[in-house]
């Protein structure tokens, strides 16, 4: 027995005492034609059933908001929506709009547990009615939220990305740019890092600090590099440049003095264990000068990973923060 949907054959059943049975969850949303063919036996002669129509809609979901503040002498509002679709089937993919009336102040794409996280930039004292508002996808419905009321705390400077959101192959680089804005009077030095890089993963700034004037902005471009084994992972906070080349100028001088000794005592009687040697350091020295530029076996894996870019005030010790989307491909 063949069940055939809109003329192409879904499956194919034994007759058990003359009855046979199909079931399956795969079959995209839309509405089909469905028929039983039997392809009839020795006794029998073959046979097809009348057409049933069967409608596949869209999975229901249900978007929820949640919203919590942080700590510190900046607190910041951060929204989070939650995409349920009450377990039937795969997960909710797809992106969450956050609205204020007619205004979006944000928006953010689920992650694999179907949670999307914003902080938006709200007014301080300001109170605003929000929902979250998810698009849906190929497998589910749209869904909104209820409003929740969420009142604006004042923060001293806003940090913004663009784009939020970026994709890019094993062992490629992109650029995003970090948008800084003092809001009033505020001024400081911010300090720019990195939190939650996976394996594999460094960020690197076009400046590590960014002074920011009393209702000034500034721009700074940060380089995500899934090619740098040695140094990714966890984090990165602005660091000096210049410390790695140093302490290798340090390690390589009393070893070439100590070297340089040895060969001349020695040089006439083990001239070729010598040369050997000499071969073998020489190599050691490339090795660690370059930085196993050619190494690059522990580079980032695919995957879908959310990285939190961090501003922190010098002298007011005031945090803002950015999640980056970043979708690493093979």
């Amino acid at each position: 027995m063949n069940f055939i949907a809109n003329g192409s054959t879904l499956a194919a059943a034994t007759l058990s005492g003359g009855a046979a049975s199909f079931t399956t969850s795969t079959l995209p949303p839309g509405t089909y034609s469905i028929t039983a063919s039997y392809l009839g036996d020795a006794a029998d002669s073959p046979s097809t059933s009348s057409a049933v129509s069967e409608l596949v809609g869209l999975i229901p979901t249900t978007t929820s908001l949640g919203t919590s503040v942080t700590t510190g002498p900046s607190p910041q509002v951060i929204l989070l929506a939650t995409v349920l679709n009450n377990g039937a089937g795969v997960l909710p993919t797809g992106t969450v709009a956050f609205m204020s009336g007619a205004t979006q102040i944000g928006s953010a794409t689920l992650d694999l547990s179907g949670v999307a996280t914003v902080t938006p930039n709200l007014s301080a004292g300001v109170n605003y009615n929000i929902v979250a508002m998810y698009s849906g996808d190929a497998d589910h419905s749209p869904s909104t939220s209820p409003a929740v009321n969420v009142s604006g705390t004042p923060t001293l400077f806003s940090l913004g990305l663009s784009p939020s959101s970026i994709t890019m192959a094993t062992s490629q680089n992109a650029t995003v740019t970090v948008n800084l804005t003092s809001n009033g009077s505020f001024a400081d030095t911010i300090g720019l890092g990195c939190a939650s890089l996976p394996a594999g993963v460094t960020c690197h700034f076009s400046s590590p600090s960014v002074k920011l004037t009393a209702g000034s902005s500034a721009s700074v471009q940060l380089t995500i590099d899934t090619n740098n084994p040695l140094s990714g992972g966890s984090s990165a906070a602005n660091t000096r440049t210049g410390s790695a080349k140093f302490s290798l100028a340090g390690l390589f001088l009393p070893l070439s003095l100590g070297f340089g000794l040895l060969f001349w005592r020695f040089r006439r009687r083990n001239a070729r264990l010598i040369t050997m040697a000499m071969a073998l350091v020489l190599s050691a020295a490339m090795l660690l000068t370059t930085g196993c530029n050619s190494f690059s076996i522990n580079t980032a894996a695919p995957g879908n990973y959310t990285v939190q870019v961090t501003g922190t005030g010098a002298g007011t010790n005031a945090q803002q923060y950015q999640n980056l989307s970043l979708d690493i491909t093979k």
